[in-house]
């Protein structure tokens, strides 16, 4: 060994001085005589010793990382796309729903588009005798915008897991008011901020809808305003409790077979809905007066709640709207 290292400078003289006779070929040969058999195998050694300590640093590395990305798959995402959740409510019907594999971060992302209700005549025409400070609190009490499908899944499923309370409203000069003076040729529409109060009542209530109609005409329309707010669907109001009638007493036997815990009343076009007021025997009522048949305000029953639009009441506070 010491041979070898003692000749190299020599040997290295020899290989300058027959450069030009070098054969591509034999540089391999060349180079392990230059650094000598020891010091290749020793750089080989240190190569391969170092590749090793780098392998097993990255497998412990990955190894927690992989235990992690396990307890999370099992906790959170593993989800049947396909199992359905059953869920009961008052009637004993049960609800179906989807689960989606998504999470409910990545469907928070996504907002909902609401239909945008026309004015009513509550908001366009202000009364003499109003203060401004009343036609402030009224002008700012827009409508909120609806939280995320996400949110609004989750509280769905907590009320009915709890059980919500009925909730009957009597449609006409409550939700909807009908500017025509004609029965027969109904122009009906949304009062204001009605659509999203429904969207919020309908996370803590189960609501039942019940229309006085006077033809099949007024039902298609009333029907395709429903529909196009976005308001039939289960989170909201299922289609099957959408109940039609086409007399007050109809729609007093109607409430009465529901019982609800609270009934909200506005009368008809030619009735400001006192026969059902006096009738009905639930637990709480709500009683809405509008610009043609104003309630009387000398009731008598200590049950009943008295305002001018739905939207100052109570349950109407109890969701956010004040």
């Amino acid at each position: 060994m010491s041979f070898v290292i003692a000749n190299r400078p020599h040997q290295l003289q020899r290989l300058v001085h027959h450069s030009s006779k070098i054969n591509p070929q034999w540089l391999p040969v060349l180079l392990l005589k230059i650094m000598g058999y020891s010091s290749f195998a020793t750089a080989i050694i240190s190569i391969i010793i170092y590749w090793y300590k780098k392998q097993l640093a990255y497998q412990q590395q990955r190894l927690p990382m992989k235990k992690d990305v396990k307890t999370l798959d099992d906790d959170q995402l593993h989800m049947n796309p396909r199992k359905k959740l059953h869920i009961t409510t008052n009637n004993n019907k049960a609800l179906m729903m989807k689960r989606s594999s998504s999470t409910f971060t990545n469907l928070s992302n996504q907002n909902r588009q609401l239909f945008t209700p026309p004015p009513s005549p509550l908001s366009l025409n202000i009364s003499p005798t109003s203060s401004p400070s009343n036609f402030t609190t009224g002008s700012s009490r827009s409508a909120s915008p609806l939280g995320s499908w996400s949110s609004r899944l989750l509280d769905g499923v907590i009320s009915n897991i709890r059980g919500k309370r009925k909730l009957t409203i009597s449609l006409k000069n409550t939700i909807l008011w009908n500017p025509s003076r004609d029965v027969n040729n109904p122009n009906h529409a949304f009062y204001e901020n009605t659509v999203s109060l429904l969207s919020k009542l309908a996370q803590l209530y189960d609501i039942y809808v019940i229309v006085h109609m006077n033809s099949n005409e007024e039902r298609q329309q009333i029907y395709q305003l429903l529909s196009n707010a976005n308001l039939l669907n289960p989170l909201i109001i299922d289609e099957c409790k959408v109940l039609w009638c086409s007399s007050e007493q109809g729609k007093l036997h109607v409430i009465n077979h529901i019982n609800p815990f609270i009934h909200v009343e506005g009368g008809w076009e030619k009735d400001n809905g006192s026969k059902v007021i006096e009738n009905l025997q639930v637990e709480r009522m709500i009683w809405i007066g509008h610009q043609q048949k104003a309630v009387p305000m000398d009731t008598t029953k200590s049950n009943i709640e008295i305002a001018d639009q739905l939207i100052h009441t109570s349950i109407a506070k109890q969701v956010g709207f004040c």
